[in-house]
């Protein structure tokens, strides 16, 4: 069990990323992208105790980039579910494959 007085300090992160994705995803709720960002803290208890323990602009870093990739983790695997298909159907290529295979395509 977390203790809410750890993660209050970061009540404006979680609510900025949040909004952040509920702009970009806009078929989810805010607020249940709240609470999944919410649910990051325990489950990376380790990480979120060192990195707010080494305080500053690093662990401020860390931790929003964390919860960017946790919230657009949720948030692919959610749209794939209202929308009807398998979140593992996403692939990302690489800039150079795409610069690579493009002129071949255009031919």
């Amino acid at each position: 069990m977390m203790d809410w007085k750890l993660i209050e300090p970061w009540e404006y992160a979680v609510t900025h990323v949040a909004s952040e994705y509920h702009r970009k995803f806009k078929m989810l709720e805010l607020d249940d992208i709240r609470q999944t960002l919410y649910e990051w803290f325990p489950a990376h208890i380790n990480k979120f105790t060192e990195w707010n323990e080494m305080g500053g602009k690093d662990a401020k870093n860390l931790i929003y980039r964390s919860l960017r990739n946790y919230a657009l983790d949720y948030c692919q695997y959610q749209k794939a579910k209202v929308l009807g298909y398998d979140a593992s159907d996403l692939y990302y290529y690489d800039p150079v494959v795409v610069e690579a295979l493009l002129p071949a395509v255009l031919r």
